[in-house]
C-alpha cells in the first residue's frame, strides 16, 4: 500500500509552489501522484485519443490527459478500428483529468466520458485546489470514494483505493458473475431472494422482452426484471441519449415549469410543465397542465411533428364552461409559443388538426349550456363527476338531452310503432298533458348528483308528427 508520509511530502511541495496554470498542476502534482499510486511509467499515456460515438456517428476523438493501462503496448491501439478499441476496453485501469487553479468542474462529465468510453475502472479529477475520485459503475450511480481539498490529501486514507494494485484487481473481476453473486446473496426485508424464484406478469414479461431483445434470451422472469431495471437505472444516471434503446425513448429525463403565449402576446395565457423525453437525433416535448396537453417530436431542434388536446373536468358547470371558453380562445389563436428552460418553440395552429378540435370544444359547451339550464330550471347544482367510459358517457348525455328536451317541450322518448300509431290517432289540435302510466314503462334516469323520475308526457301536436315529450322531477342522491 502507498505511503501516506510520502503523499504529505509530495503535497507540501507541490503546495510552495505558485501554481498557475493547468500545465503546472499536471507535472508538480498529477505525474508525482500517479508515481505515487505505483503505476509504472510505462503504463502511463498522455493525451491518449478517446473515440465515442453518437448513436452511429463517430466523434472527433478527445485526448484525457492521464489514461493508465495495466500494459505497456497501447501506442499500438491508438486508432479508431475494433481491435484497438477492444484492447484499450481490456487494459485501462485509471482517467486522471486536470483543470485550471479553481475552476473544479460541478459535473465530472469530462472524465465520465472518457471512462465509459474506455471502459476504465475509475476517474480522478483535480484543479490543484479540491480532488474528486470515483469508481465507475455500470449499472448505477458511481461510488465516490474521496472528495476534499488537495491540501487534506494525505489525510485521506480512501486515496489508496486507487492504487495500481487495488485498480488491476478489481478489473480482473469477471464483473457479470460478481453482479450474479450479488443478486443472488442480496438480503430483501431479512430474507435471501433468488431473482429466478420471482414471479412477473407475463404483460410485464411480453414487454420487457420486447424491449431487451436479444439481450433477453435464456433470462427467467426475475432475472429479466433484474437486468431491465439495473440497465435503465444506468442510462438513466448516465443521462445517455445515444446508442440508448428504444423503449428508453418512452421514459421522461426531465422536467421543467413552462408557459405557452398567444400570437405574440407578452402575458403567459397558460402555465404547466414540459416532460422531456429524447433518444439519439429525437427529442419529444409534453407541455402538459390540468386542460391542455401539447405534444411536439423535434428531429435535430426542427419540428417533425405535433399534436394538442384537451381535458377539462372541473366539478363544477361554470367552472367547466370558463375553462373551455379558454380552450375555444386558444384554438382560434394564430400560433402559439412555448417557452421553457430558456428555449422557445413556436407552433402554427395550422400544424395541428384544429377545426376538429374547435368542433369538440363547441360540443362541450353546448352540453354544458344544456346543463345550466337544467340547473337553472330546477334550481339545483350538479356535481360534475368523472364517467369511467365511453358508454357511461354517452349513456350520461343521451340522459341530459332528454332531460333538457323535457323543459324546451321537444321530443325526448320514442315508443315503438304501435304506441306512437295510437297516439297519432288523437288527432290533437291542441297540446295535451298526460300522466305517466306505469304501462308506459318509462324510466327514471340519473344525471351525476340527481334522479330524474318521470311524471307526465305532454302530447304537442305538429305540422307532420305528434311530439312527445316526457317532464321530469329531480331528486338529489348519492353518487355511486
Amino acid at each position: 500500500m502507498p505511503d501516506l508520509k510520502k503523499l504529505q511530502s509530495i503535497i507540501d511541495s507541490f503546495l510552495q509552489c505558485n501554481n498557475r496554470s493547468e500545465a503546472e498542476i499536471r507535472s508538480k502534482f498529477a505525474v508525482p501522484l500517479i508515481e505515487w499510486l505505483e503505476y509504472p511509467m510505462e503504463f502511463r499515456s498522455e493525451e491518449f485519443p478517446v473515440y465515442g460515438y453518437e448513436g452511429s456517428k463517430p466523434l472527433p476523438a478527445k485526448g484525457a490527459d492521464f489514461l493508465l493501462f495495466d500494459d505497456k503496448d497501447y501506442k499500438s491501439h491508438d486508432q479508431r478500428r475494433n481491435t484497438h478499441t477492444e484492447w484499450v476496453n481490456k487494459h485501462s485501469l485509471l482517467i486522471l483529468e486536470t483543470k485550471k487553479p479553481e475552476k473544479m468542474p460541478e459535473v465530472l462529465g469530462q472524465a465520465q466520458f472518457y471512462t465509459f468510453w474506455t471502459k476504465a475502472v475509475a476517474y480522478i479529477t483535480t484543479d490543484g485546489c479540491k480532488i474528486i475520485g470515483c469508481i465507475y459503475n455500470p449499472l448505477s450511480a458511481d461510488e465516490v470514494i474521496i472528495n476534499c481539498d488537495v491540501k487534506d490529501l494525505p489525510n485521506t486514507e480512501e486515496i489508496t483505493r486507487f492504487a495500481f494494485p487495488e485498480i488491476k484487481k478489481i478489473k480482473e473481476i469477471d464483473f457479470s458473475k460478481e453482479i450474479e453473486s450479488r443478486i443472488d446473496n442480496e438480503e430483501i426485508g431479512g430474507e435471501i431472494v433468488d431473482p429466478d424464484t420471482i414471479k412477473v406478469p407475463q404483460n410485464l414479461v411480453s414487454y420487457m422482452r420486447s424491449a431487451l431483445g436479444k439481450n433477453a434470451t435464456g433470462l427467467s422472469e426475475g432475472r429479466l426484471l433484474e437486468k431491465y431495471l439495473r440497465s435503465t437505472d444506468f442510462y438513466l444516471q448516465q443521462d445517455m441519449r445515444y446508442g440508448i434503446p428504444e423503449y428508453m425513448f418512452d421514459i421522461p429525463r426531465g422536467v421543467t415549469s413552462a408557459m405557452i403565449y398567444l400570437d405574440d402576446s407578452l402575458i403567459p395565457y397558460m402555465r404547466g410543465d414540459v416532460y422531456q423525453y429524447y433518444r439519439d437525433d429525437l427529442e419529444r416535448l409534453e407541455f402538459q397542465n390540468d386542460y391542455l396537453e401539447v405534444n411536439i417530436l423535434l428531429l435535430n431542434d426542427t419540428i417533425a411533428g405535433a399534436s394538442i388536446y384537451f381535458h377539462v373536468l372541473d366539478y363544477h358547470v361554470s367552472e367547466r364552461i370558463l375553462n373551455l371558453q379558454r380552450i375555444q380562445k386558444l384554438f382560434q389563436t394564430k400560433k402559439i409559443r412555448l417557452e421553457y428552460d430558456n428555449k422557445t418553440i413556436e407552433l402554427s395552429l395550422k400544424i395541428f388538426n384544429v377545426k376538429e378540435q374547435q368542433n369538440l370544444v363547441q360540443y362541450w359547451l353546448d352540453c354544458m349550456n344544456q346543463i345550466t339550464a337544467i340547473e337553472e330550471f330546477f334550481d339545483i347544482k350538479f356535481v360534475l363527476y368523472p364517467v369511467k367510459s365511453v358508454e357511461e358517457s354517452e349513456q350520461l348525455y343521451r340522459h341530459i338531452d332528454a332531460v333538457y328536451k323535457s323543459i324546451t317541450k321537444e321530443r325526448n322518448i320514442t315508443f315503438c310503432k304501435e304506441g306512437e300509431k295510437c297516439f297519432k290517432s288523437l288527432k290533437l289540435t291542441e297540446p295535451i298533458t298526460l300522466p305517466v302510466e306505469e304501462p308506459l314503462n318509462l324510466r327514471s334516469i340519473k344525471i351525476h348528483n340527481y334522479m330524474f323520475k318521470p311524471t307526465k308526457m305532454n302530447l304537442i301536436p305538429h305540422k307532420r308528427n305528434l311530439v312527445i315529450s316526457v317532464e321530469f322531477v329531480p331528486e338529489e342522491v348519492a353518487n355511486s
